[in-house]
């Protein structure tokens, strides 16, 4: 997997309007998972929920991180479908952005 950019910040509605964004933070926090999810699991029916649900805890800012201290926590507010296509839009959104180059020449 390639490094990821800073991609910008994309809002998902919670609890509230949180603040996701796919960085290294992200990739660290989905790592210090006990068992972590890729993103290959978003495709599979049996972990594609449970991978979203900790993709965006993963994705929260520091901020918005403090008030969800595992997925568990975060999983009430995604069970129903509106509320899980919104934020996997959310997360293809920023996670998108992270790999797309900052500009043309950024690749050399």
């Amino acid at each position: 997997m390639t490094t990821p950019c800073q991609s910008k910040p994309v809002t998902v509605m919670l609890d509230e309007e949180r603040t996701v964004t796919f960085d290294n933070r992200a990739e660290f926090r989905m790592g210090s998972l006990d068992r972590p999810f890729s993103i290959q699991d978003l495709r599979n029916k049996r972990r594609s929920w449970a991978a979203l649900v900790a993709w965006i805890w993963a994705c929260l800012s520091e901020h918005d991180a403090a008030d969800f201290p595992s997925p568990e926590s975060l999983a009430v507010h995604l069970q129903t479908k509106e509320a899980i296509g919104k934020a996997f839009e959310a997360f293809v959104d920023t996670y998108t952005a992270a790999q797309a180059p900052e500009s043309k020449n950024a690749e050399g």
